[in-house]
């Protein structure tokens, strides 16, 4: 059990290692603070993660007047709470792109992947970053797992691939104290720190001009080109930015009308870092069995230990899936103690690929890139450097694969039909839950949750955190999802599409367009 936690009392996680005031190392310029005005561009990105930086890079080099709009702070979304593996090792994804793609398709996801780990070596290498060179290195404990790995070994190689596939862990250690059925490893990876390297892409930007403006969020998008006008909400006032392109960078897009929500799966990533005594395990590792284990160094003596992720708004007990993987590290680990908790978010297609490129079917002046199931690193960047050649008129080699309106989306319609069978499910059951129960009593609920009732047939939900009590419509304003605490982050979490929202019911992430009601201010 975590140090200080008793079973009352939720673990609660805190900034990522990587932007921890105290072990952050800003690489250079700082971004612009919020916008106000009316501006104008020639591109508008959204988002300042791994996927908006490198397009915004790319395109102001290319002399594009770019503007890039970031609702909280650079790195604030998934790139600052991933793990970090820019590999290719990526769990059984090649051979879960085999079953929905032909070969060629699954060899230019390859290119792409590789495409973009030389251009992360190239940004550490610029900005003189300190990097981790690692194999990456996915294992199996059971015979169904080694089956598994076979098979992606097999899909690895057919893609230009050179894995190699072993009984036990390879040369060169020292590696997991777990047993395992069969290790598969690709060398020469790259473990780096998602915060010092979106700091050298601001960097980058703003030397090529680039306006990057923080905690400016974007609420509007005009229906028609001619130029595109986004409105925006800062804490200094509303903004507007007119543009010819529109490229939307931000983990689930905003302004979804063309429904991707429908078309994503959401899901929340684990991690804890935790300080060791002696040798680290050398290796970047991902268990192919559940629960996912995955392991990395960081720093002098730390290791991100991750697992146990889960979709967004769907379990009741995040905390102990903390307490769970904690657990883990100190029984494989030599464990003297846990430094940092934290989650990210990311999201899932139904045939695997990622979907970057035009928003709607009919237009390319407003482009998306979304999808990339926990393997953004060096995805996310390929994304950004295609986007950006498609705005130049150059597009690249795996940029039509990836294209959000393929020819494959009848092959996507069975696992669509089946996502959104379990979004109806939670609806259902989220609103016959919240409607069964009388109205929560805010003094009986403990520090640190929170709990889903109604008032008349409205469902509300009533938190306590840090002793303050706070209570919010518990209803989410995309679709109508009856909202469910989150333990562990404090948060209010949608079931139906993974908007996420803090105890005072500001919007924090996902397809939803604003925050919720506050019923105890009225």
């Amino acid at each position: 059990m975590l140090a200080g936690m008793t079973p009352d009392t939720p673990a609660r996680t805190g900034p990522p290692l990587w932007r921890d005031p105290a072990t952050r190392h800003h690489a250079g310029a700082a971004p612009a603070g919020p916008l106000v005005g009316t501006v104008t561009a020639d591109v508008v990105v959204l988002g300042a993660g791994i996927t908006g930086l490198t397009a915004a890079v790319d395109l102001a080099r290319a002399g594009r007047d770019v503007i890039v709009l970031e609702a909280r702070e650079v790195g604030a979304g998934t790139t600052g709470g991933s793990s970090a593996k820019a590999t290719l090792a990526q769990g059984t994804r090649f051979s879960s792109l085999g079953a929905h793609h032909p070969p060629g398709v699954v060899a230019r996801y390859a290119e792409a992947n590789l495409a973009g780990l030389r251009r992360i070596r190239e940004v550490s290498d610029a900005a003189g970053l300190p990097t981790l060179p690692a194999d990456g290195v996915t294992y199996a404990t059971t015979s169904a797992g080694r089956a598994r790995l076979t098979d992606e070994a097999a899909a690895m190689t057919a893609a230009g691939l050179s894995p190699e596939l072993t009984d036990d862990w390879p040369d060169g250690g020292p590696h997991l104290a777990v047993p395992v059925t069969a290790v598969l490893r690709l060398r020469d990876q790259l473990a780096i720190d998602p915060q010092a390297h979106l700091d050298a892409l601001l960097d980058e930007a703003v030397r090529a001009g680039v306006r990057v403006h923080v905690a400016t969020r974007a609420e509007r998008l005009s229906a028609t080109g001619g130029p595109r006008e986004v409105g925006t909400r800062s804490p200094l006032g509303r903004g507007l930015v007119r543009a010819d392109r529109v490229v939307v960078a931000t983990g689930t897009p905003v302004f979804d009308r063309a429904g991707f929500f429908a078309r994503l799966e959401p899901e929340r990533s684990l991690c804890v870092a935790v300080r060791v005594r002696g040798e680290r395990p050398t290796g970047m590792y991902l268990s192919v069995d559940r629960p996912t284990r995955s392991v990395r160094r960081a720093g002098e003596d730390l290791l991100v230990v991750g697992g146990n992720g889960f979709p967004v708004g769907r379990v009741d007990d995040v905390a102990a899936r903390f307490v769970d993987l904690e657990a883990w590290a100190r029984t494989h680990l030599d464990v003297v103690e846990v430094t940092h908790r934290w989650a990210a978010q990311d999201y899932a297609t139904p045939d695997s690929l990622p979907f970057v490129g035009r928003f709607h079917p009919w237009s390319d002046d407003v482009l998306v890139a979304t999808g990339f199931a926990k393997w953004g690193m060096a995805a996310g960047t390929a994304a950004g450097m295609a986007l950006a050649a498609q705005v130049l008129g150059s597009p690249l080699a795996w940029a039509g694969d990836w294209d959000p309106w393929r020819g494959d989306l009848g092959a996507q319609t069975p696992s669509t039909l089946a996502l959104n069978a379990q979004v109806a499910r939670h609806l259902v059951t989220g609103w016959a839950g919240a409607l069964k129960d009388g109205p929560p009593d805010p003094a009986a609920v403990p520090e640190g949750r929170g709990v889903v009732g109604r008032d008349g047939a409205t469902p509300v939900g009533v938190s306590r955190v840090d002793g303050q009590v706070r209570t919010v419509k518990a209803v989410c304003p995309h679709l109508g999802g009856v909202l469910r605490w989150n333990d562990a982050e404090a948060s209010w979490d949608c079931p139906l599409h993974g908007s996420r929202f803090t105890a005072d019911g500001a919007r924090l992430e996902g397809p939803a367009a604003c925050g919720l009601a506050r019923l105890d201010q009225r």
